[in-house]
């Protein structure tokens, strides 16, 4: 009996342990999951690291942006022409002089991208022509930029190339200008505006979040008037570029247009063949023109496979100062421009 007695309380603290210990480690459990939760939410809600660019108030050409043409035309009358693009915008081009060259960008009514050229535009608080060292008293060169579109975030990021050649400004109305420079005359030669649409669109500069980069469509497109419309704003831009820099301008030339087209022609594979290493190159280009060199005095080549568009891919000649010499060379008289989509071959000779 007093055995039983003793055994009594045993028993009790046993069944104590027995039932409290699963409610002291839901409960633990309760308040590490917690802690874990709390964890997880300073890591999803930790800042980003790296600058994040400053914007400059917008001014001049950058306020058309986003407006509707009609606007716009009020001011500067109605285009020349329109030519169509690979980027579901219509190129409404303003050529009538070299000082007021300036290509917008229209989709459904509203402007949204300009190309100024002309160096009586305002382009405040730049200057087409101004000295590249001044750039730096306006505004400060990011090579990093971090995009809202679509309530996604974007970080773009820019090459050394593109910091030398063709950097990224954000305006304050969350548009943005490119400027165009022409490092070997250390001037700006022209500026690029575009909404954020377009800007992302065109992928200009490289993506470095994974946030999926949005795209157009380009299945239903008219590829002959993408074409001819490239053709024809490489043909003025470049002739607008010799002038100010006192270099006669080109002739467009039938016959090396003819023989563009031939050197496409030849290297133009099926899509099937998509692997088979027999893409155009500079190598193959400058074979070919070598059994051709008997029916012009002198024939040199530019070739460019970037995915944009004229205004982009001139700017890019003028970024090495090879091909920008070849572009200003005074003993050239007349031009062959063709186009392939995204491709372009220019032929330059001193015969007209």
């Amino acid at each position: 009996m007093k055995t039983l007695l003793r055994a009594i309380p045993i028993v009790i603290v046993a069944m104590v342990i027995v039932y409290a210990l699963p409610v002291f480690n839901s409960a633990t459990q309760t308040e590490s999951n917690k802690d874990q939760a709390k964890i997880n939410e300073q890591v999803i809600k930790k800042p980003k690291t790296g600058m994040v660019q400053k914007t400059v108030p917008v001014d001049g050409l950058a306020n058309y942006i986003g407006i509707s043409v009609d606007l716009f035309t009020q001011q500067f009358g109605e285009p020349v022409r329109k030519d169509e693009t690979a980027y579901d915008f219509q190129w409404w081009i303003y050529n009538q002089k070299d000082k007021d060259y300036l290509q917008v960008g229209v989709k459904d009514g509203k402007i949204v991208t300009i190309f100024a050229l002309g160096n009586n535009l305002d382009v405040a608080p730049f200057k087409i022509g101004m000295a590249i060292d001044s750039i730096y008293s306006t505004a400060t060169l990011y090579p990093n930029f971090e995009v809202e579109y679509n309530e996604d975030t974007y970080e773009l990021e820019l090459s050394e190339n593109d910091m030398n050649n063709h950097p990224l400004i954000a305006f304050d109305n969350g548009t943005f200008a490119i400027l165009i420079l022409d490092q070997f005359a250390n001037k700006v030669m022209g500026i690029r505006y575009l909404d954020v649409s377009t800007l992302m669109y065109m992928n200009l500069y490289e993506v470095v979040s994974k946030t999926p980069i949005p795209s157009v469509s380009q299945d239903n497109l008219d590829w002959n008037a993408v074409n001819q419309g490239n053709q024809q704003e490489t043909f003025e831009i470049i002739n607008v570029l010799r002038r100010r820099n006192k270099v006669p301008s080109l002739e467009m030339n039938p016959s090396l247009n003819e023989l563009s087209s031939q050197i496409f022609a030849e290297y133009r594979k099926p899509l099937e063949e998509s692997k088979i290493n027999n893409e155009l190159s500079n190598k193959k280009i400058e074979a070919f023109l070598s059994t051709k060199q008997d029916n012009f005095k002198e024939l040199d080549s530019l070739y460019s496979n970037q995915t944009t568009d004229a205004t982009w891919i001139v700017g890019s000649l003028f970024s090495l100062e090879s091909q920008r010499e070849l572009i200003m060379n005074k003993q050239f008289k007349s031009i062959g421009i063709n186009y392939q989509k995204h491709e372009a071959l220019l032929l330059l000779t001193s015969d007209l």
